[in-house]
């Protein structure tokens, strides 16, 4: 936890043709959300990093945890995992196709 009470874990890596990204669980207060950053970036952090969580829409957005990326049998293709609960909902796994 860092001074601001933001905690950041569960990390995965994952590779887009050569190059290599991070996503990981941030979290202050109760609310986790999912985060996505290109390693070659590192050093302008947090500029370029893209939060997953709130690239839905204000009625889809879907608090996570355990965020994993992997890329499919069509090129260019991935699938990206994460256990979430939104409001009253059990918690279960979501899961969406993106092209970078």
């Amino acid at each position: 936890m860092d001074d601001a009470g933001v905690v950041d874990g569960v990390p995965a890596l994952y590779a887009i043709g050569d190059e290599l990204f991070i996503t990981w669980m941030s979290a202050s207060g109760t609310t986790p959300e999912v985060f996505d950053f290109p390693v070659a970036g590192i050093g302008n952090y947090p500029t370029g990093r893209v939060n997953v969580t709130q690239s839905y829409d204000e009625d889809h957005r879907i608090p996570g945890w355990s965020p994993r990326v992997i890329p499919t049998r069509e090129n260019g293709l991935y699938l990206r995992s994460w256990t979430g609960k939104p409001d009253s909902d059990p918690a279960r796994v979501y899961y969406e196709l993106f092209r970078p």
